[in-house]
């Protein structure tokens, strides 16, 4: 006797882990994934009055249970996600102890006499598989964690079979079990009651249970009687609901009228009618509904998508064995249809019902099922342990099944809580985003609570609102987006699918021909977008005329800006005329730079918002483009340019503009002076617009809006540090160029200019390459600051070519420009830099030839493969370069094949070393070696050629001059004496 307890209260133990297991399961990251419509929905309905709340349900496809539950729940607990998927959880967990007394019922072996302690053990072992199974079901941990009725029908309909289970158990007692207890009647009628209010589908369960007594009524004709009343009371409970839902007894309009075009036609069943014409017309073949359940029921919808199969084939191996050994066993024969009918005949009824729809998780619809699952896995598991216990090699078998159910959810739960592409659609942030950069005088457009309700669950702006047009004629629409034009700086218009209430696009032609789409953000399928209303009514012209490669002419452009919340909005009105007929699809790239080539704002979009793409436009088309760019916050006020170009959309490669442009055009690009043919390609792909004016910001951004790598907030003087971005900041090699962006704010108004001081120091403190530089270069003193201002300031930082291999401090600094003094350091982190090998002596040289790059670089010499070539070949030729000094900016190398008349006929421009080795990583007195493929042009003819060489500075097209030994300048390239043959 003590030994049974000691054994009943292992099990119980056992039991309490399972429990704190799926308890652990289901807690974690709950409130962490966003809601989704159809729970925002159940938030929603659930704060309605109760007569509210019946009324709205008897009108669509779910019994109001799960809703008052979270009616009386809601005030209480709140509606964070947490919150409010917890009453889901609740009835989630309890769903596994239930499970296990099930379980542990269907186990017992009632028609012997003697039960013995191994029996026993047998019972416990069944429901305590089928609760460890259940725990950890990544299927019910899902619904755990939804805001939706699921659990609590799985939970209610599980308990009834349950109370079924023990009363036709009773039946099989020795002593005959006529007399069952009241509580079990009473205890099934109420639990079927309750899965019945809270999914139609789990009727699905009471006529398995029906059917089952009448496939071996025989067995239980005394039991037939008493059953026939329990189903008669079930029906005349649940009857009332029935008649409301039918009849429509209380009309919606008598509940709150204001409500009726929020949820839809106000007629009886019209949401249950709705969702069953939908799945009647989308129905899947029955083997694939089977199929489907089964992979969802084991695996949930996480699994890795290579191992499903897999997967769900073991499990589904497991559950065989666990069937043929409840037949094999005469004490367990009648538990083996039992759970066959339970799991097969809620599916195969949902099939002949016309579901499921083609809807996300539409194995949800059968999840009263799914512990007929998981109770014929546990009883193909407990077989494998009766088969040999302890003692056989069925143990292996049994270790290795428990690992694979493990494994198996384990790495389904895995991407269920970490793998974005498994998550709900998420639209807290872009919501977010509306509310913290809208501004008052913007509106918004966007469906109705009753048609997206997870928008409304989340939005908490109070922007003026317009709900979209009706379905009327083109011009009452555009009639009412003037309006708004007139009214408003700006429209954020949202969609969600599947209530699309544009589908015709109308709404959105018009405003892209007449505003500016700023921002687009796609969610999934559901797009969130701003349109900044123009500035001016009417576009000023300016004629262009640029050429990009004979396809396209830019003919002419309209620029302007119109002040933002936090920022500025570029609005660029583009006239383009098709050169051709276009088979291309390309995009138009928008860049606002600064004087120092620095980005500010980006936007790369087909014409007209993919309205009017490129591919089909006939040759001598007109386009009018309108595109909008948000300025990045924090963008210091002063002169800007926007750099244009046209992108090829399959390969991202630019247009190039052609050397046919106008006088006008040729003023736009970006080589403003004239240069040496080597610096500005005469088909450079882009050019410059412009200049642009922007003014201070009308507020500072929130410091999270701004998006930077790594926070810092420390106090330096007068200003603040709040972070900065580095584009590499991990491994950095000598002579590199940072790109960073630095983030400050003023404390107060600031009364000095300030110097940047940057420099790495190692960890035994000494400093290399100390760099000093105005904040946004000069362009924008700190004393022009106003108190609270938030500053972008990019600096291009050059990595001291002598530091050392090794991680090193990075520290920044303000020195007062004045008096020349640092009156602040902070450091900003940690960088490793790997410094190279290097040569100081110099190595043979086919051809020596000694020239003076402006005191900066020494020609040595120079090497040819061979000097005999035919057109289209490849000459391989080695620069030997001594670096005279230390350089700040990085030239780049070109080489050219010319003809008698100077023509090019090959060329190779590149940093030295194949770009790995730029000018700034060199030191005074080292020799680099430096290779060069140019190819010879396919069509260049036979003759003498020469090769020139130099240095030029790729941002201004400056090329080094070539000195004398006086230091008087000889010319601007080195011609290499060595003559090429082509042949």
């Amino acid at each position: 006797m003590g030994l049974e307890k000691n054994a009943k209260g292992q099990i119980y133990i056992l039991l309490l882990a399972i429990i704190l297991l799926a308890f652990a399961l289901r807690v974690y990251r709950l409130g962490h994934q966003s809601l989704w419509d159809d729970e925002a929905k159940s938030v929603w309905v659930s704060s309605w009055s109760v007569t509210e709340i019946l009324v709205e349900q008897s009108q669509h496809e779910h019994p109001p249970l799960h809703y008052l539950l979270l009616h009386f729940w809601l005030p209480l607990a709140g509606e964070s996600e947490f919150s409010v998927r917890f009453v889901s959880l609740f009835f989630g967990l309890l769903s596994v102890p239930m499970i296990y007394k099930l379980g542990k019922v269907l186990g017992t072996n009632h028609e012997s006499r003697i039960t013995n302690h191994e029996s026993r053990t047998t019972n416990h072992a069944f429901g305590l598989l089928a609760a460890f199974v259940a725990a950890i079901s990544p299927f019910w941990i899902y619904f755990s964690q939804e805001t939706r009725m699921y659990t609590t029908a799985t939970f209610f309909s599980l308990s009834a079979v349950y109370f079924f289970a023990r009363i036709i158990r009773g039946y099989q007692k020795p002593s005959g079990g006529r007399r069952l207890g009241l509580g079990l009647w009473l205890g099934y009628v109420l639990t079927t009651l309750c899965s019945l209010c809270s999914h139609y589908f789990a009727f699905f369960a009471v006529v398995f249970e029906n059917l089952f007594l009448a496939v071996l009524g025989r067995r239980y004709r005394p039991l037939i009687k008493t059953w026939a009343l329990s189903q008669v009371a079930v029906a005349l409970l649940f009857l009332p609901w029935l008649a409301f839902v039918a009849l429509g007894v209380i009309s919606l309009e008598t509940a709150q009228p204001e409500r009726t075009a929020l949820i839809g036609p106000n007629a009886p069943a019209y949401g249950l009618i709705a969702t069953w014409l939908e799945g009647w017309s989308k129905r899947k073949s029955l083997p694939n509904v089977f199929r489907t359940c089964l992979i969802a029921f084991g695996l949930g919808e996480s699994a890795p998508p290579n191992l499903k199969l897999p997967l769900a084939v073991a499990f589904l191996v497991i559950l065989i064995i666990g069937a043929v050994f409840l037949f094999w066993d005469r004490s367990s024969r009648e538990v083996a249809p039992f759970l066959l009918l339970y799991l097969t005949v809620p599916i195969l009824l949902g099939y002949l019902t016309a579901f499921p729809a083609e809807r996300p998780y539409w194995s949800k619809y059968f999840i009263t099922a799914s512990p007929a699952y998981y109770l014929l896995i546990a009883a193909g598991l407990t077989a494998l342990w009766k088969s040999g216990g302890w003692r056989s090699g069925w143990l292996g078998v049994l270790i290795a099944s428990l690992i694979l159910v493990a494994y198996a959810s384990g790495s389904s739960l895995f991407n269920y809580y970490f793998d974005p592409q498994y998550a709900r659609l998420d639209f807290r942030p872009q919501i977010a985003y509306i509310e913290t950069f809208s501004q008052a005088e913007d509106a918004l457009m966007v469906n109705p609570r009753g048609l997206f309700t997870t928008f409304w669950h989340y939005y908490r702006g109070n922007l003026t609102y317009y709900p979209p047009p009706d379905k009327t004629d083109t011009a009452t629409i555009e009639a009412t987006l003037q309006q708004i034009a007139d009214r408003h700086s700006g429209l954020w218009v949202v969609k969600n699918v599947p209530n699309d209430f544009d589908p015709d696009e109308t709404i959105e032609w018009w405003l892209t021909q007449h505003t500016y789409r700023t921002m687009t953000t796609w969610v999934g399928h559901n797009v969130f977008r701003y349109y900044s209303m123009p500035v001016r009514r009417d576009s000023v012209r300016h004629p262009l005329q640029v050429n990009f490669a004979d396809q396209i002419l830019l003919t002419d452009y309209d620029l302007s800006v119109r002040a933002a919340k936090y920022s500025h909005i570029l609005q660029a009105t583009l006239w383009w005329q098709a050169l051709t007929e276009m088979e291309e699809q390309y995009l138009v790239s928008l860049r606002v730079l600064d004087q120092s080539g620095h980005l500010w704002g980006r936007k790369d979009i087909p014409p007209l918002g993919n309205f009017r793409p490129t591919v089909g436009w006939a040759k001598g088309e007109r386009i009018e483009d309108h595109v909008g760019l948000f300025i990045w916050p924090g963008t210091p006020p002063g002169e800007y340019w926007v750099e244009v170009s046209l992108i090829n959309g399959s390969n991202g490669q630019p247009l190039a503009v052609t050397p046919h442009a106008t006088r006008n055009a040729q003023r736009a690009t970006r080589d403003t002076k004239p240069a040496a043919r080597t610096t500005q390609p005469p088909n450079h792909p882009a050019l410059l617009l412009g200049p642009i004016t922007i003014g201070k910001a009308p507020a500072p951004p929130p410091i999270e809006e701004l998006q930077f790598q790594h926070p810092v907030g420390a106090d330096l003087d007068g200003l603040r540090l709040l972070g900065y971005s580095l584009t590499s900041d991990e491994l950095i090699r000598p002579g590199d160029t940072l790109p960073f962006v630095l983030f400050w704010q003023a404390r107060e108004k600031i009364g000095r200019d300030y110097l940047i001081s940057l420099q790495l120091r190692n960890k035994d403190g000494q400093a290399w390459g100390e760099h000093h530089s105005r904040p946004v270069e000069g362009a924008y003193p700190t004393t022009l600051w106003d108190e609270g201002e938030i500053v972008r300031d990019q600096q291009d930082w050059v990595v001291p070519p002598d530091v050392p291999s090794g991680r090193h401090r990075l520290l920044i600094g303000l020195i007062d420009e004045a008096g020349g003094e640092q009156v602040a350091q902070a450091e900003l982190g940690w960088l490793t830099v790997e410094a190279r090998e290097r040569t100081f002596t110099v190595p043979s040289i086919r051809y020596p030839l000694v020239a003076n790059l402006d005191h900066r670089v020494e020609f040595l010499g120079y090497d040819l493969e061979r000097i005999s070539l035919k057109p289209g070949d490849t000459l391989r030729l080695t620069l030997y370069w001594r670096a005279l000094a230390e350089m700040d900016q990085s030239y780049t190398v070109f080489t050219h094949l010319l003809d008698g008349d100077s023509r090019i006929w090959g060329q190779k421009d590149s940093v030295p070393g194949k770009g790995t080795l730029p000018t700034t990583s060199w030191v005074a007195g080292e020799i680099i070696t430096d290779e060069y493929e140019i190819t010879v042009r396919s069509d260049a003819p036979p003759g003498r050629y020469v090769l020139e060489i130099g240095f030029y500075d790729a941002d201004t097209g400056q090329r080094l001059p070539v000195l004398d030994e006086e230091g008087q300048r000889l010319d601007d390239k080195v011609l290499l004496p060595t003559g090429i043959t082509l042949q």
